[in-house]
């Protein structure tokens, strides 16, 4: 075996974490907000949340403000560029957020 190769295929593998985006089981917030499942800071596949049309903000759900999507998939990488693909549950359609 080429310990040069090992070692250069090793750190490309860590180097395509942290810049290859794909599907990610969840995304942390780094504020809570209130879902569907109740209050937290981890949005993960399948969650329901309620999103401010006016300016594309996730923001609490409660009694009289009703969750409007359901994240369809979670993507980034592993460190940065995360989205949020929620799926309207009035109309089917998908939008993508972009979290900075």
């Amino acid at each position: 075996m080429d310990l040069g190769k090992i070692l250069f295929d090793s750190f490309n593998a860590v180097n395509d974490l942290y810049t290859k985006p794909r599907e990610l089981a969840a995304i942390w917030l780094t504020k809570p907000v209130t879902c569907g499942s109740g209050r937290t800071v981890r949005i993960a596949t399948g969650e329901m949340v309620r999103v401010n049309t006016q300016t594309g903000d996730i923001e609490d759900a409660g009694p009289d403000k009703p969750v409007t999507h359901r994240v369809a998939k979670c993507w980034g990488t592993t460190t940065s560029q995360f989205e949020l693909h929620l799926e309207s549950l009035e109309t089917g359609e998908v939008t993508v957020l972009k979290l900075s």
